[in-house]
């Protein structure tokens, strides 16, 4: 049913948007942990959070928000594109986002 599929997706586009936002707070914070926290991120997972801000390129979060915004247009019929095949790009490039710099 391509209505729950869209509902579906909008969902996972949200989760992926709450990590990036709260990642982009903290990398602009001084206090990262304290952003984390106001961003709304559990405490049982501020450690997997600071992880990754550790690892993190800032623009790549930004193109991550741009990515976003695209799945938010197709969600809403306004651009033509697999939902599904946007948010497992997406996946793949917030995992790009988040390598570890060597």
């Amino acid at each position: 049913d391509p209505l729950w599929s869209r509902g579906l997706g909008d969902v996972y586009k949200r989760q992926i948007s709450k990590v990036v936002n709260a990642c982009l707070e903290s990398l602009n914070a001084k206090d990262k942990k304290s952003a984390l926290i106001k961003s709304g991120v559990w405490s049982s997972k501020i450690n997997l959070y600071l992880d990754l801000v550790k690892q993190a390129k800032r623009k790549e979060f930004f193109k991550l928000n741009e990515e976003i915004l695209k799945i938010d247009f197709i969600n809403k019929g306004l651009m033509k594109a697999d939902t599904w095949e946007q948010i497992d790009s997406l996946v793949l490039k917030l995992q790009d986002a988040t390598a570890l710099q060597t």
